[in-house]
């Protein structure tokens, strides 16, 4: 009976530290195509994928969450201290995982050796900026994209849970031995 309030507080302190638990968003990015303007000069070819890469602190999915993000693209790098706005929701999936239903987010604006004002922004993937070589403006999209959302342990739940079974198990040892006891 003594254990009762911890195993009660287990059951209970899990599944809330599973909803802050913090996440990782991987999305990859293909079909790229120009919309307009050159190549520019930091590309041998428009890329074949893209990859864009966020950590949130917990699934409210706002700009506040965004501890990591980065996103590359020819001699262009965005990161956390970039993003100019971000949003995304979740809802569960049949696997017990999460699965990313709405996400919006823009990169501010950067200049790199190649090019002025390169900025990316989310689904489809807008990059758009100047070439410097040629003063032309260019626009590329990304039309296709795939989403992973991990959820990221903390020590705190995998403490919580080794907690609760250290109570749970003595219990449940001593309750089959009373029980085999009585049979025999």
């Amino acid at each position: 009976m003594r254990r009762l309030p911890f195993v009660l507080l287990f059951l209970w302190a899990l599944p809330v530290a599973a909803q802050a638990a913090p996440l990782r968003i991987g999305i990859t990015y293909t079909d790229g195509q120009i919309l307009s303007g050159p190549l520019t000069s930091d590309l041998d070819a428009l890329p074949e994928s893209v990859f864009a890469s966020f950590t949130l602190s917990s699934a409210a999915g706002t700009l506040a969450d965004v501890v990591e993000s980065s996103l590359a693209f020819g001699d262009g790098a965005w990161g956390a201290v970039d993003l100019e706005t971000f949003s995304a929701a979740f809802l569960p999936t049949d696997a017990g995982g999460l699965a990313v239903v709405s996400l919006t987010y823009a990169y501010r604006p950067i200049d790199t050796p190649t090019t002025n004002g390169k900025l990316a922004a989310n689904f489809p993937l807008e990059i758009q900026g100047t070439d410097v070589a040629t003063g032309q403006s260019f626009h590329y999209r990304y039309d296709t994209s795939s989403q992973e959302v991990t959820v990221i342990p903390e020590p705190s739940s995998v403490a919580l849970a080794a907690l609760g079974l250290a109570f749970i198990m003595p219990a449940a040892r001593r309750r089959t031995k009373r029980g085999f006891g009585r049979c025999a």
